[in-house]
């Protein structure tokens, strides 16, 4: 019975993840955005992490839906919808067997990403089925609202329903009449779920279903890197784009031939695994999330249709792919075991200590901890010059990624430029994009880092001769998700160390905001208060520098 209702399984999975509470590093993004959303509502921007950054390309629809539901209940009704919708789509196409082994490959692999902490990714994954369900059972126009919903929900699902719409587009083209997953079987005077040759009961949708689906995920995904973007790029290491794509080939070599349309699709994700390595992008190693997934899953559902060493080959391809599914979540969760950082109660007196002695808005820097979760818990009080964005870490802060050894000036010019005001040393577990910096700081051999406070579990540094946010005529006075407020003493400019974005407006006072260089400059028409905000419309416009 539960083979038969793989979801159930899922249920039970997502029961002992709850109970278990691991606090995974990617969960601690997850955490940090349902938080802002129930701090500040939906948002474009914020300020807390990097200097500022747009918000919406991450995600549109977790937010407010975990910000209801709960962060944990949310990532478990998305792997239990995932899987029951993928038993439903195999189910009607599959002999019974492979139906069931696929679903509980599906439910391993969805409990897989939420321990991770892709809970963001779960909800687009689980969107993304029903749109191919949909489409599958012939209703384009939902099928292709649900593409939009699955971009909205996370990107990185949405290009996934892209290329599954590519895929099927083409495969009804080189049929001639549509994705025929079934007319090699029946050709064959196989059955409707029986034989190598098939898959289906009929023909599959035309070719203009797959290119809407396509566009349907596509499209508002340009759109909103476009008009919200962040750029930068996700590393994607030699060994991972070789099992990816080693993925992608056995599913193309293994699968009967009669399944045009996931064999097309084996084809279109190889092309796309491998521009993530050749073409620097905010895809990168995410692009391995498909093939972890489901190619284990592809792979057990046709193994009732597989013979000799055909069969052979699927099922120690299977076992391999499972193996590397479960290898994520093991490696993500031997990070933050015993690792004290993951409580909110760690990090609580350094926002103390830091508020403390503080004048006004600052912004401190923690090199990278190996959990992530001070990134979450200190940026809920004080804006941190980095966060928990590999994309936007790899742009902007290039000097702690590379081989080169951080230099004393390198890194003060680093702190000034970004406005730091204090920095905070933990005794935790790094990141390997902060090890460097923290021997720099270990070694005291930087003069501009005076030690002010210090427990059992920081050392804070104040930074001699930082300017601050704001250099110029102006002081910050308030610095908000989406907001800064400053104190003009005079007329004139002042460098703001906000990022740009096109969505700043003078909303008090008589200025004029415009980007200067990675940063902002205020120009004050008189003395008194300047507020901007975020906005997409009304008010006084960035200009154009």
């Amino acid at each position: 019975w539960l083979a038969d209702h793989a979801w159930v399984v899922t249920a039970l999975l997502c029961a002992g993840w709850i109970a278990a509470g691991w606090r995974t590093p990617d969960l601690a993004a997850q955490a940090f955005r349902v938080d802002l959303f129930e701090r500040e509502g939906f948002t474009l921007w914020n300020n807390a992490w990097y200097g500022g950054h747009h918000t919406v390309g991450y995600s549109l629809l977790f937010p407010p839906l975990a910000a209801t539901a709960g962060l944990w209940v949310t990532g478990a009704l998305s792997a239990v919808a995932a899987t029951a919708l993928f038993q439903r789509l195999a189910g009607a196409h599959l002999p019974p067997a492979g139906a069931r082994a696929g679903a509980l490959l599906v439910s391993l692999a969805s409990v897989a990403d939420l321990v991770i902490g892709r809970l963001t990714y779960s909800l687009g994954a689980a969107i993304a089925l029903a749109a191919v369900l949909a489409l599958d059972r012939r209703r384009p126009l939902l099928a292709t609202a649900l593409a939009v919903a699955t971009t909205a929900a996370s990107p990185v699902a949405g290009l996934f329903v892209a290329m599954a719409g590519v895929s099927i587009a083409l495969a009804s083209v080189r049929s001639g009449r549509g994705v025929d997953e079934g007319g090699e079987g029946r050709r064959n005077g196989e059955g409707r779920r029986g034989g190598e040759g098939g898959e289906g009961h009929r023909g599959g949708p035309p070719a203009w279903h797959g290119l809407a689906l396509a566009a349907g995920a596509f499209v508002p995904a340009v759109a909103l890197a476009v008009a919200f973007p962040e750029g930068g790029r996700q590393p994607f290491w030699t060994v991972g784009f070789l099992v990816t794509l080693a993925a992608a080939f056995t599913v193309l070599a293994l699968l009967p031939r009669g399944w045009r349309a996931v064999r097309t699709g084996a084809t279109v994700y190889a092309v796309a695994v491998a521009a993530a390595l050749l073409v620097d992008s905010p895809m990168g190693s995410n692009v391995s999330r498909l093939a972890v997934t489901f190619a284990a899953a592809l792979l057990a559902c046709a193994l009732p249709l597989l013979a000799g060493r055909r069969g052979a080959l699927a099922t120690a391809a299977i076992v391999a792919f499972t193996v590397w599914t479960l290898w994520g979540p093991v490696r993500e969760v031997a990070k933050v075991i015993d690792d004290p950082s993951t409580a909110a109660a760690y990090s609580a007196p350094l926002v103390e200590a830091v508020q403390a002695r503080a004048q006004g808005p600052v912004r401190v820097e923690v090199p990278f901890t190996r959990a992530h979760w001070v990134e979450n818990h200190v940026a809920g009080e004080l804006p941190l010059a980095r966060g928990w964005v590999t994309q936007i870490d790899t742009r902007r802060n290039a000097l702690f990624r590379d081989d080169t050894p951080l230099t004393m000036p390198e890194y003060r010019a680093w702190l000034y430029d970004n406005g730091v005001a204090f920095v905070a040393l933990p005794d935790v577990a790094l990141d390997p994009a902060g090890r460097q910096e923290a021997e720099l700081i270990e070694s005291g051999v930087a003069p501009y880092l005076d030690e002010v406070w210090r427990n059992a579990d920081w050392r804070l540094y104040a930074v001699e001769g930082s300017p601050g946010l704001a250099s110029g005529a102006a002081t910050v006075t308030a610095l908000e998700a989406q907001a800064v407020t400053l104190e003009a003493r005079r007329r004139g400019d002042t460098l703001l160390r906000v990022r740009p974005s096109p969505y700043w407006r003078v909303t008090r006072g008589e200025a004029t905001v415009a980007p200067a260089g990675d940063w902002l400059r205020v120009r004050a028409a008189r003395p008194g208060t300047v507020r901007l905000e975020i906005r997409l419309l009304s008010g006084q416009a960035q200009g154009p520098g």
